[in-house]
Parts: structure tokens; sequence; C-alpha cells
């Protein structure tokens, strides 16, 4: 084993390990104090004379030696902890993760079954003493950016991106750009807090929405809920939102937009009392589907894409149809039905009409006439 003192060869001797003996070097000039000092201290011959100094104990650790050797004699063991041997002491080689790494993602995320990720990562959210509230950014393993908490959180988050929807939560509404899981302190669950996250242009453009269509959504209590969502950067290459949300579950950015109500009347004008069906299939949505129908004619409610009305007395009657689509967006469209008036007499069963009275009239007239001329020529 050989034994160098602030970087000078002082010597070499054999060494078993664990042993705790006396070991004389020497050196061929004074070396620099490592610390800078003046130079003055000269090794002690003897460590025992100075059981603290440590001055000539080769394990020091300061010289990169390997660190088995005792600090002098027994009493002697000043020297600072070094070298290969010393990996397992605090600041050593193996001292095994640093404590202010965030935890592993699967110890923080709590995923189903059989769910498929793309990507995940964790972070650890602590106190901004300034502000009271606590923040965490991620490094763009997912598409969420960071997470701004109204309040003080503290504790590991974690986010993870899932490759299709969980089946639990079904399809998110519109044209889906992607789907998150975030998992935050079990105290945090129902935190306040606002999502920022950051979309590709080109997976937006995969979808061929607008960027000002995009929203996130929620997945809670058995639904998807829209969060209010502001388009915050709209580069070249990616999309930024920010969204403010009530809770942590699982989100999704998609494309919506308001729904197009449309009625279609078949006849121009109906006969009282004659039934026609309403139809609400027109209706489109440009991302997502139609989901609900709900009709308003004379003051009646029905549902459904088609409605069969009928209407009793000549007029117009205004036929209102609201649509929903799966993003609980709605647009309302209106009609006009008119039922024609009936100028025609109504006539009695068994009775002459007044036209055929008339003609009968005249013919009695003519007749009597008749009878009239016929008897003056007899005379």
């Amino acid at each position: 084993m050989s034994f160098r003192v602030a970087g000078s060869q002082a010597g070499t001797a054999g060494w078993e390990s664990g042993a705790n003996e006396r070991v004389d070097l020497s050196l061929d000039e004074a070396p620099t104090p490592p610390d800078g000092g003046d130079g003055d201290e000269t090794p002690d011959d003897d460590p025992t004379t100075d059981p603290g100094d440590g001055t000539t104990d080769s394990g020091d650790g300061a010289d990169g030696g390997d660190g088995t050797a005792p600090g002098g004699a027994p009493g002697g063991a000043g020297g600072a902890p070094g070298g290969d041997a010393g990996d397992d002491a605090p600041g050593g080689e193996g001292s095994g993760d640093d404590p202010t790494d965030p935890p592993a993602a699967e110890d923080v995320l709590d995923l189903p079954a059989g769910a498929s990720t793309t990507g995940a990562e964790t972070a650890t959210a602590a106190v901004d003493e300034a502000t009271g509230t606590s923040s965490v950014t991620f490094t763009g393993q997912t598409s969420v950016e960071g997470i701004t908490f109204d309040g003080a959180v503290e504790g590991a988050v974690g986010v993870a991106e899932y490759e299709s929807a969980p089946a639990a939560a079904g399809p998110p509404p519109g044209a889906s750009v992607s789907v998150v899981e975030i998992s935050v302190p079990e105290s945090a669950t129902d935190a306040p807090a606002t999502i920022r996250t950051r979309v590709s242009a080109d997976r937006v453009g995969a979808t061929g929405a607008d960027p000002e269509d995009l929203r996130l959504s929620r997945f809670v209590d058995g639904e998807w809920r829209g969060l209010e969502t502001t388009l915050v950067d709209e580069s070249g290459d990616a999309v930024v939102l920010e969204a403010e949300t009530p809770g942590f579950s699982s989100f999704a950015v998609s494309a919506v937009s308001e729904p197009d109500a449309a009625i279609t009347v078949p006849v121009e004008t109906l006969d009282p009392g004659e039934t026609v069906t309403l139809s609400g299939l027109r209706s489109s949505d440009e991302y997502g589907e139609v989901v609900a129908y709900d009709w308003s004619v004379d003051g009646d409610a029905a549902t459904g894409s088609t409605t069969d009305v009928s209407f009793a007395s000549p007029g117009e009657y205004e036929v209102t149809l609201t649509v929903t689509n799966d993003a609980g967006e709605r647009d309302t469209a209106t009609a006009t039905v008119a039922v024609a008036a009936d100028d025609a007499p109504v006539e009695e069963p068994g009775l002459l009409s007044a036209r055929a009275l008339g003609a009968l009239a005249v013919a009695v007239a003519a007749a009597l006439v008749a009878v009239l001329v016929v008897r003056r020529y007899d005379r």
C-alpha cells in the first residue's frame, strides 16, 4: 500500500484490512498545507503524543487514499473519512439517492389496472413562504408542464399520459388530443389549482382542430366536465393552455365547439288535425356528436331526434329545438308550422246544400210559369 501526504509520496507499507498499527512515513520535503496554511507545522513522528492531530495519518482521506487506514494510534481517529472504502459513509459514492429526489412514479400514481401510458414523472411540491402557495414543474415526459396550487401543498405529485382514455372514463368530449392522470397528496385531492399543458402542433393538427377550440375537461363523478380554459401561447410547434380545476383525477385536452341545431318541416302547410313528423337529424357538431334533442311545440315538451305533431285549429305555430353535444354545449333553432284555414261550408248529412236548394227553386219557378202559359192558350 502506498501513502501520499498532500500529493507527495510518503512511503509504502504492507497493510491488512482491519488492522490497527503504526506506520512511519518520510518525505523528501515538507508539503504545502492543503488548507493554504503557512506550512510551519511538521508531522508528528509519534502520533500518540497528539492523538487528536492526525497530521501523519494516512487515512485522513484528504489525499484520496483508500480510506481503510485508521487515524493513527487509538484515540487518533481525527482524520476525515475518505477514499473508495468510505462509500458507505455520508457523502461517499455509495450514499444512495439524494433525499431531495422525487419518488418513483409507480409509488405516487394510482393508475387503473391494464392502463397503457406513454410517459410518467413526479415532482415534489413545496410551499413558497412569500406567497403561501405551492407549485410543481415537470420536465416534459407528458403534456403537463406544471401545476400551481391556490394554497399550501407539500408532497409528491405525479402525472402520467395515457395512450387512450381509461375504459372507466370513456372517451372525452369532442376530438381528443391528450388524456392524463394527475395524482397529488391525499390532502390536496380537492385543492383548487391551475394546470398548464403543452400540446404539440402535430397532435393538434391531427384532429383538424382550431387551437381556439381546445379545452381541458376533468373526469369526476362519472362524467367529463369542462374546465375554464385559456389559450396562453400558440407557437409554431406547440399550443400552451391553462385551466382552473377544483380538484384532481383524470384530465383531457380535446377540441370542442357549439353544435348547430336544425329543424326539418316536411310540408309547407298542414290541414287541421293532420299529423306531421318534425326532424332534428340535420343538426350537427364539428368535433363531437349531438347527444340530446329537446323540443317545445306550442308549449308542449318532447325529446328525441324526431317528434310527431298535429294542430286542431288553423294558424301558425312556433316550434323550437335545443340540441346538446357531448361537451355539454347547446344550440337552439326555431321553425314555424302553418295550419291552413278551411273555407268550405260544413254540410249536414242528408240535407241539400244551399246551391242545390237554389237550383231547385229556379226549376220550380220555371215549371209554374210553364203551367200558366199553357192554361192561357187553352182558353
